[in-house]
């Protein structure tokens, strides 16, 4: 139960952090095209993906998980 909080927290600060470089854009209906729980879980499916070109952006994920 601890891992899965754990990963929820990862993603959820990511999601944030991506949100206030490049925010979501909303739609007709006034939602967000995404959650930010789904903005953070997608930013770090594709760095660990292309963890060999996106290494920086993956140290830049731990660093907000570790809130350093």
């Amino acid at each position: 139960m601890a891992l899965l909080a754990l990963a929820f927290f990862w993603a959820y600060r990511t999601g944030q952090w991506k949100h206030e470089n490049k925010p979501l854009t909303v739609k007709k209906h006034g939602r967000k095209r995404k959650s930010i729980f789904r903005y953070g879980l997608d930013e770090l499916q594709h760095t660990i993906k292309n963890f060999t070109v996106e290494k920086n952006d993956f140290i830049k994920s731990l660093e907000l998980l570790y809130g350093t």
